[in-house]
Order: structure tokens, then sequence, then C-alpha cells
């Protein structure tokens, strides 16, 4: 005597004609009685959709990083130019207010009498 039996299977299937491979599956069972449940078919396909929104977003996202990396880059790249010339500036004003100094200093040195006794008024009289 034939009894009834039952089969429980679960596939998981990876594929965008799902209607095709159920006709297949029940033409190989021999138009077997099967109740083919797609579960969570709508869900897989939302989440799918979300990933891909959220992978479009993420490189949108890596583009403009990218951008402002570069602007920033750029931006100190000037900003380091423009303090390196203010340091060499205020190091050519340093050494020069030292040079003027010096300067002076030899000028003063060159106008000074030599080391004469001091002559008082009485004694260039007594002489």
């Amino acid at each position: 005597m034939a009894s009834k039996f039952t089969i429980t299977a679960e596939l998981s299937l990876q594929t965008k004609n799902l209607n095709q491979v159920v006709r297949n599956l029940q033409s190989q069972f021999n138009n077997a009685n099967l109740n083919i449940k797609i579960k969570d078919l709508a869900q897989a396909q939302s989440h799918i959709q979300k990933i891909s929104s959220s992978s479009r977003q993420a490189s949108k996202d890596v583009g403009v990083l990218g951008n402002s990396m570069e602007q920033a880059f750029k931006r100190f790249t000037v900003i380091t130019a423009v303090t390196g010339t203010l340091i060499a500036f205020t190091r050519a004003i340093k050494n020069s207010i030292s040079e003027a100094i010096t300067f002076e200093r030899e000028v003063v040195k060159s106008h000074k009498p030599p080391d004469k006794p001091y002559l008082n008024s009485k004694d260039s009289h007594a002489k």
C-alpha cells in the first residue's frame, strides 16, 4: 500500500526568473502536487535595492571626500609656502637690523679721535 509522505525542503535560489525555476521543478517531479512557497522575495528585493542605493551613496561620499582632501592639500601647500616666505622675510629683517647696528658701531669707531692725552687749557698755555 502506498502511503503519503511529506517532504519539506528549503532551497536557496539566486535567480532572476523564479517562475521558470518553479515550472522546471514541477516538470521534474512529474506533475506531483508541489506546494512551493516563496518566502520573503519582496523583502529580499527591497534589501538589494537598499544595498544598491547605499553603495551609490557611499561612492558619492568617497568622491566628495577625495575632492575635500584635494582642496585641503592645496590649501596646506599655499599656507606652507606663505608661512615659509614670511619666516624668510622676518629672518631677513632681523639680520639686516643686526648688520645695521654693527655697521653703525663701526662708523662710530672710525670717527672717534685716537687716544691722546687730554690737554687742559692751563697745560696748553704753559708750554
